[in-house]
């Protein structure tokens, strides 16, 4: 199993296991901080004869091994996200279900301004997740009416992120609420808006997505989307 360490994904890993030891399987799990130690583990993978595979995929490079792993009649499922232009043997949650489900929310309190942010990777990569989770924001604020300059999308990374989100809350028509592709997005965000001055949530909402360990460590209570990860790794 190869998982993002740094996220804490720890409930899946955990479906995983429980599942995997009452069928008499042992589980080996690589803990991926970067995409060389992706492509790593699944290197171990290989030499060891691992019997099955499950990976949370967090580098492009990922579809060559996943291809070098099915050449070798070895079983993989792609869990939490997918591979672009890879979609067989995967576990996923409804993506756009759960940007709707937060703008609908949001909605319901009174806010009638949103922005949606987006993230990619360090090499402008994203994953049809980040599709699905931007479509079901725009649907839904399509679905309740809202005029087109009142619900935004920003694309952030790691490098841009403070000054794209400092644009959006000093532009005109300040969006009152943000709902995100992420946690990691969403404790950003709250940081640069208390930098601003904002304080959230009372100037302003934030709306994470994963339930991960950066929201229930937070010094700011977050609401945020639960993926129920333990049932998505034991599936």
């Amino acid at each position: 199993m190869v998982w993002d360490v740094q996220y804490g994904l720890t409930s899946l890993v955990e479906g995983s296991c429980a599942v995997a030891a009452a069928a008499g399987y042992t589980v080996t799990m690589g803990s991926v901080y970067s995409h060389a130690e992706e492509i790593e583990s699944l290197d171990n993978f290989i030499r060891n004869r691992a019997k099955g595979v499950v990976i949370a995929p967090r580098a492009y490079s990922a579809a060559d091994h996943y291809r070098e792993l099915v050449s070798r009649k070895i079983e993989v499922v792609l869990i939490d996200t997918l591979i672009p232009g890879i979609e067989e043997d995967n576990v996923l949650i409804d993506n756009a279900h759960g940007t709707s489900l937060s703008a609908s929310y949001l909605w319901g309190l009174g806010h009638r301004n949103l922005c949606y942010i987006d993230y990619e990777g360090p090499h402008g990569d994203t994953y049809p997740i980040n599709n699905e989770r931007c479509r079901g924001f725009m649907e839904t604020c399509a679905l309740a009416g809202l005029p087109g300059d009142r619900f935004k999308v920003i694309v952030t990374n790691n490098t841009n992120y403070s000054s794209e989100i400092q644009q959006i809350l000093t532009g005109p028509n300040r969006p009152t609420a943000l709902i995100t592709y992420n946690d990691l997005v969403a404790v950003r965000a709250i940081q640069v808006a208390e930098q601003l001055g904002l304080r959230v949530p009372k100037d302003l909402s934030v709306i994470g997505f994963d339930d991960s360990i950066i929201a229930s460590n937070f010094n700011v209570p977050l609401t945020t989307i639960n993926p129920e990860r333990y049932e998505m790794g034991a599936a």
